[in-house]
């Protein structure tokens, strides 16, 4: 069978989990970042995910190297801290793309593909 998008317990409880997480520590545009997500780990199923708790492909900027946490809800405490605080206002696709968020140059097209098949307005 075909693994859903969060049919990975020890990830998250529910689908609606990261959600909950997202709202907790007020991060912002909750549907995109999950839809980062999502795209970062390939469904939640990457090593940097499963075995570093890395879902948003976070590096560290002085070498590169890729963040590694003791669990996911810190690393989306990291992206709250180092990501969303730059965030003044606008289009949310526009400051990813502008921060330079991923070498991709179609990341926010993906991104944006990703995050209109997700369910909710938020």
């Amino acid at each position: 069978p075909e693994m859903q998008l969060f049919d990975l317990p020890f990830l998250f409880r529910d689908k609606d989990h990261l959600y909950k997480v997202l709202d907790e520590y007020n991060v912002k545009f909750k549907k995109i970042v999950v839809a980062q997500a999502l795209l970062e780990t390939g469904n939640f199923s990457s090593d940097l995910c499963r075995l570093h708790h890395n879902i948003f492909g976070l590096r560290h900027p002085s070498d590169g190297s890729y963040y590694e946490f003791s669990n996911w809800k810190d690393c989306v405490k990291a992206y709250r801290n180092d990501v969303q605080y730059k965030y003044m206002d606008g289009d949310y696709y526009v400051f990813l793309k502008h921060i330079g968020y991923a070498e991709d140059r179609h990341y926010t097209s993906k991104v944006k593909v990703i995050a209109d098949r997700l369910p909710g307005d938020s």
